[in-house]
This record gives C-alpha cells, sequence and structure tokens, in this order.
C-alpha cells in the first residue's frame, strides 16, 4: 500500500473528511468547502481535489435515490451541461497555476461564500435559461481548478422559489453528475495516482458513514442554526487558509 495510513496526517484528513461528510449528508453540499482547504494544506490541492471528487460521486449516489424525485431535471440538465464545457479550462489553471495560490485561492472562495451566505446574499437576477447556463458554466471552470463548484450554483438556487428539500435534492443531483464527470477530466489530465485511489478507497466508507449520519441529521434538526453553525466553521476555514 503506497501511502501512510497510521500516521498523524493521514488521521487528520480522515478526520477532516468525517466533518466534511456530516454537511454533505445534512445541506446537499458543502463538503468540498470544508474538506478541501484543509486537505490542502497536508497534501498538494491537485491530489485533494482529486481524491474528494471521488468520495462525492460515492456519496452522491448514496444520497440520489431519494434526491431524483425531486430533482427539477430541466434546470439541472443546463446547468451541468453548461458546467461540462467550462470545466476543461478549469482543470487546465489547476495544471498550470502554482499549487500554493490555487491552495490560497481555495481559502478565499470558501471565506467570500461563508460571508455571503451569512449576509443573506441572494442572486438578484432573473431566472431563466441563460442565466443557468451562465452559472452552470462559472460552476464548471470553479470546479475544474479548485473542486469548488458550488458556490455559484447554491446561492442562484436558493433564489429560485423551491423549498429547502427541492434545493436539496437539486445540488444532490448536480454534484452527483458533475463529479463524475470531472473525475474523468481528472484522469485524462493525469491527476489520479495509485496513490489518490488507495487514499479515497480507505477515507470513502468514513465519509459515507458520515454522510448518512448527515442525513438523519437534516430529518430531525433545525435547519437555521444548523446552518449557521456550518457557515462560521467555514468562515473560519477560510481565514485560517488564507493565514497558513
Amino acid at each position: 500500500m503506497p501511502i501512510e495510513v497510521l500516521s498523524l496526517g493521514f488521521a487528520y484528513l480522515m478526520l477532516v473528511a468525517t466533518i466534511g461528510g456530516v454537511i454533505r449528508g445534512y445541506t446537499g453540499f458543502g463538503s468540498a468547502m470544508a474538506v478541501l482547504p484543509l486537505w490542502a494544506l497536508a497534501i498538494e490541492p491537485a491530489q485533494a481535489i482529486a481524491t474528494l471528487m471521488v468520495l462525492e460521486v460515492a456519496v452522491s449516489f448514496q444520497l440520489l435515490p431519494r434526491a431524483a424525485r425531486s430533482t427539477d431535471w430541466p434546470m439541472i440538465g443546463r446547468l451541468t451541461g453548461a458546467a461540462a464545457v467550462a470545466a476543461p479550462l478549469g482543470v487546465w489553471a489547476l495544471l498550470t497555476v502554482d499549487a500554493d495560490l490555487i491552495r490560497r485561492f481555495i481559502g478565499l472562495v470558501v471565506l467570500l461564500w461563508a460571508v455571503f451566505m451569512l449576509a443573506g446574499v441572494r442572486y438578484g437576477g432573473r431566472i431563466s435559461s441563460a442565466a443557468t447556463i451562465g452559472i452552470g458554466a462559472a460552476s464548471g471552470a470553479l470546479m475544474g481548478a479548485t473542486g469548488l463548484g458550488g458556490p455559484p450554483v447554491v446561492i442562484y438556487l436558493l433564489s429560485t422559489p423551491a423549498r429547502s428539500e427541492s434545493n436539496r435534492a437539486n445540488l444532490i443531483t448536480f454534484f452527483a453528475i458533475v463529479s463524475v464527470y470531472m473525475i474523468g477530466a481528472y484522469a485524462v489530465s493525469g491527476i489520479y495516482t495509485a496513490e489518490t485511489w488507495w487514499r479515497a478507497a480507505i477515507i470513502g466508507p468514513i465519509f459515507l458513514v458520515a454522510a448518512w449520519i448527515g442525513a438523519n441529521l437534516f430529518d430531525k434538526s433545525s435547519e437555521a442554526t444548523y446552518r449557521r453553525v456550518v457557515l462560521v466553521f467555514l468562515l473560519l476555514v477560510g481565514v485560517g487558509t488564507l493565514l497558513a
């Protein structure tokens, strides 16, 4: 096995993945924003992103059967199609830009997103096919470069009149489809190694259990309270990553 499983470094990766899994299961998104900035402090950003994409696919398909029934498929089709077109540009940036700059940009994205959400920022434009395609493209490019495709899509979907359960379902479905696509894009780009797959295989079960716990919390706890706790946590993560 080409990785040190019994090490403090690997224990750190698993602890962070557990926190991210709970957030992912509860909200339908957010694991990348919780996990990637912290993982990128311990391993290369490209490896952190590639590993998390495998976990995202696993947890997405765990949550997808329930989410698919409430998904707005025409909107998700436009979002994912545009994301697929724009994602290669982001992958190119990930491969060419300095790793430390990518690491700090990940922290900046998380920080800004947490601030926007705490401040109640919403998309103020009209919900239309053109806007949906534009948001999908922005999300795809951002995901390719940083693994963080959530912020544009989350802010956009939260501005629609859909209920929280429907928005959660749309996000789960969007990330399930785009994460599969991103694994292919990263694999073609040569980012995946044997170590990446081992890391994902070992951390994956822990991440799935944590997501299951989070999904059960969604049915039993106050969404407003949980959202505030998560956003404050992400705010601290973003600041910490920029200062590290």
